[in-house]
């Protein structure tokens, strides 16, 4: 698979004019595991269970995470979160557009059903990538409470 790595939407993980500038710089992307981010963010968390919490600025992170091979339409929680997580950041409600599918992914034994831009979902439906751990880029948007938590991928490489 060709890297996936797409810049054309990199306006999502940074605040306004930062987004627009920085392009797609993939070396900010901190390396880390999906379930450590969510325990961080549980211990760290003091809101109500029915609030939703969003993170400010961009909270982008590089993990690898097993493709299971299945996608689903985005629900409608999920498109409400980050339809107002654009819209606190200022950033236009048409790149909404952008993540109508969810691909779902593993990391050790959990899963986890990811927003990913639509761009991305052709490549990383090949078969050959169906049980390939990958290198995902995603943003951390926020959580409602300490048992929703909200991912966008906005960026794959190649199997490792």
């Amino acid at each position: 698979m060709k890297s996936a790595r797409i810049g054309i939407t990199a306006a999502l993980l940074l605040v306004a004019s930062a987004a627009l500038s920085q392009g797609s710089d993939w070396s900010r992307y901190k390396s880390s595991r999906l379930g450590d981010i969510i325990a961080e963010s549980k211990a760290s968390q003091k809101v109500d269970p029915k609030e939703a919490d969003m993170v400010s600025g961009a909270a982008s992170y590089r993990v690898l995470l097993r493709f299971t091979g299945f996608f689903r339409p985005i629900d409608a929680t999920s498109r409400g979160f980050i339809r107002a997580w654009l819209k606190v950041h200022g950033l236009p409600k048409s790149h909404l557009a952008l993540f109508d599918r969810e691909a779902c992914f593993e990391e050790g034994s959990e899963t986890y059903w990811l927003p990913i831009q639509t761009s991305l979902v052709t490549d990383l439906g090949a078969e050959r990538n169906v049980g390939a751990e990958l290198p995902v880029y995603l943003v951390w948007l926020g959580s409602i409470g300490n048992h929703r938590f909200f991912f966008i991928i906005n960026g794959l490489d190649d199997a490792k």
